[in-house]
């Protein structure tokens, strides 16, 4: 583990219930337990609550080791700041922080959250909608153009001494298909349409999503999932992850996608199989996958992904752009301050 394993900022209320003085009102203690990779850390987010009188904020900028640990982490915490979908908030974890009263995502997944033990413990989860947007869209699309013309691998096999002689893929008039009629999903399919393709959309029947023909604009193309596996140059996926979508791409999809095809994965990492698409490229069953999310984070040093030369990689960066981390990061503040004072907040938990 990398990274300091002690909280930024002020412990001292942190988990030892110190003594208050008669006059002197209780500040909300909002702990962040796993800002590692740090976002919140440097944040103006966080100087934001650092300047509230009636907040103590603790900041930690290593992932938890274990439960336990993450227990430890939050254990007199009012508010828990969630950055990490790697966190797991299941029902042993709710059901020991009694005082902890509103959970605040940075983002809008709740896969890693038992939601019947937040609502059963009377806990407010938050989230912050819409902040990244355009940055997801942009890196999935930016990852689509980057494996079809193989700049990635021009560009090591240059630097290596070679000049290679190489065929690209031209993106233009062939066939993206869009898993996931969110957000995300939509603004990548408008990118998608911009540089020429056609476009399949097949929604995922979630909360928020489109999901009939007229809702669409009028180059969409609305198909089911089997079709769109089996027509699409460009695989893109954008939907949540549930029990009914984790390992929605297995090896049974993956075979229904022609040889040449492209899989991104800008979502979530349990959408698809990994040890089926290992399968899948190895064997050439499809072109090549482009992943910013995997099953567990940080991706293992020996898993296989890293060695196959069809496969590029990033870190769970598709959201870091410096407008949407400020964007997020500061609505994750504006919740957190919300909620204290009593007012209005976006709220997923009901």
């Amino acid at each position: 583990m990398t990274g300091d394993s002690s909280p930024v900022g002020p412990t001292s209320s942190v988990g030892q219930g110190g003594p208050v003085g008669e006059n002197e009102k209780p500040k909300h203690q909002v702990v962040v337990p796993d800002d590692f990779p740090p976002v919140f850390a440097d944040s103006t987010a966080l100087m934001r609550l650092r300047r509230r009188s009636d907040i103590e904020t603790v900041v930690y900028t290593t992932q938890p080791r274990n439960e336990g640990e993450l227990i430890a982490r939050i254990a007199s915490a009012n508010t828990v700041i969630g950055i990490r979908s790697s966190t797991s908030f299941n029902h042993s974890v709710i059901e020991a922080a009694p005082a902890l009263r509103h959970l605040a995502i940075w983002g809008t997944a709740v896969d890693n959250i038992s939601m019947d033990a937040v609502r059963r413990a009377g806990i407010a989860v938050t989230h912050t909608p819409n902040t990244s947007t355009n940055a997801v869209a942009e890196h999935a699309m930016a990852m689509a153009l980057t494996l079809a013309h193989r700049v990635h691998e021009l560009d090591q096999r240059i630097r290596g001494g070679e000049w290679p002689g190489v065929r690209i893929t031209q993106l233009a008039g062939k066939t993206a298909g869009v898993i996931g009629a969110g957000a995300v999903g939509l603004r990548f399919a408008e990118l998608a349409h911009g540089i020429g393709m056609d476009v399949l959309i097949c929604p995922m029947q979630l909360q928020g999503e489109k999901t009939r023909s007229d809702d669409f604009p009028e180059w969409a193309k609305l198909t089911a999932l089997d079709d769109l596996m089996e027509e699409a140059d460009i695989v893109s996926l954008h939907g949540r992850l549930s029990p009914a979508t984790d390992h929605l791409i297995d090896l049974s999809r993956l075979e229904q996608m022609r040889p040449n095809a492209l899989l991104i994965n800008t979502a979530r990492g349990r959408l698809v199989s990994e040890q089926d698409l290992i399968i899948a490229l190895t064997n050439d069953t499809i072109a090549g996958a482009a992943l910013d999310v995997f099953e567990f984070e940080p991706l293992s040093h020996n898993s296989p992904l890293r060695s196959l030369s069809n496969v590029l990689l990033t870190p769970h960066s598709g959201a870091a752009s410096n407008e949407a981390l400020s964007a997020g990061l500061n609505a994750t503040a504006d919740n957190v301050i919300a909620f204290l004072e009593g007012r209005p907040v976006p709220r997923i938990d009901r």
